[in-house]
């Protein structure tokens, strides 16, 4: 909130964002769901779509058994450059994005985005569990989400799941473009 200098109240940027945003992430939980259950039973591992505020990515949705609810609470952001989906925010994210206009882009960084932009999925690991990230794109084909994989270190790998994982992201970024064009 914001004080206005008539002695009234209005809301500030961040909040205005905050509920900006609320009826595009309801969208994308209700065209990525289906995707995600899908995801889910095909690799039998937990799936995430994650979004990004500031520098920080957070679970929009999930499907995990009961066992797995831990491996991404909702009330909990990660550090977006340590996390497979905020590398993937940066990868096929434009200079909009806040914690992207910070980075100086080095040859050697360049280089390992424009690879994973080719295979057209980003990894990372933390905590016994590597992650395997795909964008979720609009009609404009803007980053809108990350779709996350958690594995268990040592167990499949990363372009194992990426043979399921990536186009089931472009189909979900096409489901997404389809309904944001038709309505």
């Amino acid at each position: 909130m914001a004080r206005t200098g008539h002695g009234r109240y209005q809301l500030g940027e961040r909040i205005w964002r905050l509920g900006h945003w609320v009826p595009d992430r309801r969208q994308l939980r209700d065209v990525s769901r289906p995707f995600l259950v899908d995801l889910y039973e095909a690799i039998k591992a937990p799936v995430i779509l994650a979004g990004l505020e500031g520098d920080q990515v957070f679970a929009i949705d999930r499907i995990c058994g009961r066992a797995a609810q831990h491996v991404w609470p909702y009330h909990v952001g990660f550090p977006a450059l340590s996390h497979a989906a905020g590398i993937t925010f940066l990868t096929w994210g434009d200079q909009t994005l806040p914690f992207k206009a910070a980075i100086k882009p080095t040859p050697a960084l360049r280089r390992d985005l424009a690879h994973i932009k080719q295979r057209g999925y980003a990894t990372s690991s933390a905590e016994g569990l590597a992650w395997v990230s795909a964008p979720l794109v609009d009609e404009e084909r803007r980053i809108r989400a990350a779709v996350c994989i958690a594995l268990p270190v040592g167990q499949g790998s990363a372009a194992a799941v990426s043979r399921v994982l990536v186009p089931m992201s472009r189909a979900m970024s096409d489901e997404l473009a389809r309904l944001r064009t038709a309505g």
